[in-house]
């Protein structure tokens, strides 16, 4: 898990990679005040079988949303 900022994508990526997967999630909100204080909880399912639904990220008790 990471803050990711690159001036155009200030989110939470998570990426998950083992020997054939690798996948990741970008949260849609962004997060630039370096003062704040963030609970971060992320959920990992390696047994579904899509992708679409395997991280789950939440920030301060809510779930977020992305793009995989």
């Amino acid at each position: 898990m990471a803050f990711r900022g690159d001036g155009n994508i200030d989110g939470i990526r998570v990426q998950q990679q083992d020997s054939t997967n690798n996948n990741h999630f970008t949260t849609s909100a962004v997060y630039r005040d370096p003062n704040a204080w963030y609970h971060l909880v992320m959920a990992v399912d390696t047994t579904l079988a899509t992708s679409s639904d395997r991280i789950k990220v939440y920030v301060n008790g809510e779930l977020q949303s992305g793009s995989y």
